[in-house]
């Protein structure tokens, strides 16, 4: 699903998470990755308003009870029955900013490592996978 603000993108995660556990899905086999802390603390605060029952995972074990929200990396190695990744293709503008500073390989070799995390985050999923894709808006400058 592709969103266009935080409130959008928060209320798709919530509906869906809690479509699975309406499903019959535990909480604590559900995950939400994004890519950085901030983006998984603004995500557990917002489910929890939301009323879904959210923790962030960061050295501790997932949350019996509680749905997990952590960074795609703190994800390696686990697996869970549905995961959400959060914000696919959101950049902050200093993400935005240090493609230009790259030379031509290191821009290269910057993307492929973003491309693969992305893809070890999907594949933390065992039965499902929802993303929520952050429609990004260019600007085209006119002649």
């Amino acid at each position: 699903m592709t969103i266009s603000s935080l409130t959008d993108e928060l209320d798709a995660i919530a509906a869906q998470v809690s479509a699975f556990i309406d499903i019959g899905t535990t909480p604590a086999t559900i995950a939400v990755l994004a890519r950085d802390k901030f983006r998984c603390e603004r995500l557990a605060n917002g489910l929890t308003e939301r009323g879904v029952a959210a923790r962030i995972v960061d050295r501790d074990a997932p949350a019996t009870g509680r749905v997990s929200v952590m960074t795609m990396h703190r994800a390696k190695g686990m697996e869970f029955s549905k995961v959400v990744l959060a914000a696919v293709g959101a950049q902050s503008a200093a993400e935005r900013q240090r493609p230009s500073e790259l030379d031509e390989t290191e821009r290269a070799d910057a993307e492929l490592r973003r491309r693969s995390l992305v893809y070890v985050a999907a594949s933390r999923a065992r039965d499902e996978l929802a993303v929520v894709q952050q429609q990004t808006t260019s600007v085209t400058p006119q002649p």
